[in-house]
């Protein structure tokens, strides 16, 4: 829980053609120090020019999100209003009126008006590369929520089973071919750390017969490097990294590298590869290739 301070799912639905990446830029304020001010805030916390309150769902952020992200007895003692809470959680810049990029990405009714890369894109390939044919593809979108239960319930059935008689017996055991949590934890580490500021490429996720790729627009940011990735954490999206947090998607931070480590580990997968770009990032599962003992 958070104090307050003072200061969908439609995967043959078409994403729109005509949307404006201009949209994407801070709102213009009235001094230079607002200006200024604007400009020094990591993006997920700048106000989306051209966009209102209207174009947030405020009754899910009232009756949904403060009562799981924000302690029941701030809220019986907090009497301002729904502008102030959403400045409270840097969702909206109150001094404008006018939302934040996390607004728009947890609360907006329509993220991709605003965000055009705000979005999950996964292809299902019959083969190892991209010139197998495809198996199926899916597009998860709107707010936050939905694309993370959308993910939740899509990730399960996804995963091929393997059935393992045990030896002497007449049981068996379920092996799957990776493990739920580990991929479960990787995209959402994608989107709690892509970049939304200058690129308008989904989180792209490419499962073929030998493997899963998930990228994600964006490099290593602030502290991390390549040697310490693993345990070094910072923040592209802090607004939205607390929002993950709050909605019970994200327990710790820090930690998830090691925690898909060891899940691929005993599952029988081989460890994780990790490939850093400029201007993006690429983490590779290969399919179980063992039984764990």
């Amino acid at each position: 829980m958070v104090k307050l301070h003072d200061s969908g799912i439609d995967s043959n639905e078409t994403l729109p053609l005509d949307l404006v990446s201009a949209s994407m830029k801070p709102a213009p304020a009235e001094s230079g120090f607002e200006k200024r001010r604007a400009a020094d805030l990591p993006f997920d916390e700048q106000p989306v020019r051209g966009s209102t309150t209207e174009d947030l769902a405020l009754d899910y952020f009232r009756d949904s999100y403060l009562p799981r992200a924000v302690a029941d007895d701030v809220l019986r003692e907090n009497r301002r209003g729904i502008e102030h809470q959403l400045g409270s959680l840097r969702f909206l810049a109150t001094d404008l009126a006018t939302p934040t990029a996390a607004g728009l990405l947890v609360l907006g009714k329509d993220p991709l008006m605003w965000l055009p890369g705000a979005y999950v894109q996964l292809v299902r390939f019959e083969g190892r590369d991209k010139a197998a044919p495809i198996r199926n593809q899916k597009r998860f979108f709107r707010r936050l929520e939905h694309v993370v239960e959308g993910l939740d319930a899509f990730l399960p059935f996804a995963i091929e089973t393997a059935r393992i008689p045990l030896e002497g017996s007449m049981q068996h055991r379920d092996l799957p071919d990776y493990p739920e949590s580990a991929l479960r934890e990787l995209v959402f580490n994608a989107l709690m750390h892509r970049n939304y500021a200058t690129s308008n490429a989904p989180i792209q996720i490419d499962w073929f017969s030998d493997r899963v790729e998930i990228s994600n627009p964006g490099g290593l940011f602030g502290r991390v490097t390549r040697d310490n990735f693993d345990r070094t954490t910072d923040y592209r999206n802090p607004a939205v990294a607390e929002a993950m947090r709050a909605l019970k998607y994200v327990e710790r931070y820090g930690v998830g590298i090691a925690r898909v480590r060891a899940a691929l580990e005993r599952n029988g997968n081989p460890p994780p590869v990790f490939r850093f770009e400029a201007e993006s990032a690429t983490v590779t599962m290969r399919k179980r290739e063992r039984i764990p003992v």
